[in-house]
């Protein structure tokens, strides 16, 4: 029993003398550097703890009565055990449920960009899992979007979002590759997680200087767009956004006080050991959020108020102003183009937003579910600008069967939510004699 005990031992003074604040840093810092002081105290505790019990057993073992000795042998074995159990159970969860370099969202699927702030990396391809939802292959093609590199870019496009990338379900699931099926015709998808009104303006100045397409749809989101035009939400890892400010773009290069690399470390500054690697720390970490409600303050508390504040006027304005930027381009090319109000899942599944009124306490009389909708078609019909309201028609789908368009955590389209929207775009720019071409 002598000899295991400073087996363990000199395990102990092992793990002490090799756990050292360099070996981490190497290993399992982001930036190879860990700057915050109390990381670095938890890592010379730890090296002092395994020192003075690994010397203290191996020199004072001999002088343990035997029930001290058989206490400290079981209590090594229970740690090994654990630790191998981790370790197995971290293998197989790599095996069944990868996540694509330790993200569940595919955070790492985007590099920084001094104009846009960020776009998808090309070439790349992953996997993305979405706990207790779907587990989605992604490829991106060659020119950073999640389509087919053979189409003819001259035909039409689609710009938006995470709800026109649509990392949540195959590609061939998505309401763009439906209506394709149904009008035999290309749909460029040009969507990209996080963008907002600016970046569609941006990126259609940036394709158009290539290319001259038939048609411009855009899909604008109800429930983060507007936010996104004057920069009041961030984004991923400290990605930068451009916005709009006193009627001129202010480009992430420009109002960054540290390079864009460095802003997005910022984040992993904060977190700077590398915790998300472990798939299974992860899949724990999203089943406890998924556990949760799925917004903690939803953001339909603040655009459905009708006593708007002065936080909601600037972001207001600076989506007006992205919306003119985006009309004067296309007239200027001579392109036609068309917006496509994409509603919040609340204001499809209403059942949602009476939760939220009931959770926090709110009172329906300062509430109009449909208040940003009113606000831009006011805008699109005074300036006219032609669009495609996709609330009736996915609200009225929705209460014949009450079946969800929306994943409940992930709060993107379904599949049935993307085959409804492709009906409902299909009807209203084909049936009615509106051609996509």
């Amino acid at each position: 029993m002598n000899r295991s005990l400073k087996g363990i031992a000199l395990l102990l003074i092992i793990l002490g003398i090799v756990f050292n604040e360099y070996f981490i840093t190497r290993y399992f810092s982001y930036d190879d550097s860990i700057s915050r002081l109390d990381i670095r105290i938890a890592i010379w505790g730890f090296q002092s703890i395994c020192l003075v019990l690994g010397f203290g057993l191996f020199f004072l073992s001999e002088n343990l009565n035997l029930r001290v000795k058989k206490g400290i042998l079981n209590t090594s074995l229970f740690g090994f055990s654990v630790l191998v159990s981790l370790i197995l159970a971290e293998i197989i969860t790599r095996l069944i449920s990868p996540l694509p370099n330790g993200y569940p969202t595919g955070d790492l699927l985007f590099k920084p960009d001094s104009v846009l702030g960020w776009k998808f990396i090309p070439n790349l391809k992953t996997k993305v899992n979405w706990p207790l939802e779907s587990s989605v292959d992604i490829e991106i093609n060659k020119n950073g979007f999640r389509d087919d590199e053979n189409k003819d870019l001259n035909s039409i496009w689609l710009i938006g979002d995470s709800f026109v990338s649509s990392l949540e379900v195959n590609k061939n699931k998505r309401f763009t590759e439906l209506l394709e099926a149904k009008t035999n015709l290309e749909i460029s998808n040009f969507g990209v997680n996080g963008y907002g009104p600016v970046q569609y303006y941006l990126l259609s100045k940036e394709l158009l200087k290539t290319h001259h397409p038939k048609h411009i749809y855009y899909l604008f989101y109800i429930r983060n767009d507007i936010y996104d035009a004057s920069g009041v939400q961030d984004w991923i890892h400290g990605f930068s956004r451009p916005i709009i400010k006193q009627d001129s773009i202010i480009y992430p290069s420009n109002y960054l006080t540290i390079s864009i690399e460095e802003d997005q470390k910022r984040y992993l500054k904060k977190n700077p050991i590398r915790l998300e690697d472990s798939h299974i720390y992860n899949h724990l970490q999203r089943a406890n959020q998924s556990l949760t409600t799925t917004t903690l303050i939803p953001p339909e508390i603040g655009l459905l108020n009708t006593k708007i504040d002065s936080l909601h006027t600037l972001s207001w304005a600076a989506t007006f102003e992205a919306f003119k930027a985006i009309q004067e381009l296309c007239n200027k090319k001579e392109i036609p183009f068309t917006l496509i109000l994409a509603p919040s899942p609340v204001q499809v599944e209403t059942n949602l937003w009476k939760e939220i009124v009931a959770s926090y306490q709110l009172k329906e009389e300062d509430y109009d579910l449909y208040l940003p909708q009113k606000k831009l078609i006011h805008y699109f019909k005074t300036n006219a600008i032609p669009y495609v309201d996709l609330t009736e028609s996915l609200h009225s789908e929705w209460k014949k069967s009450s079946e969800p368009l929306y994943f409940k955590r992930n709060l993107h389209w379904n599949e049935h939510g993307h085959q409804l929207v492709a009906k409902a775009l299909y009807d209203s720019l084909f049936q009615k004699k509106r051609r996509l071409n």
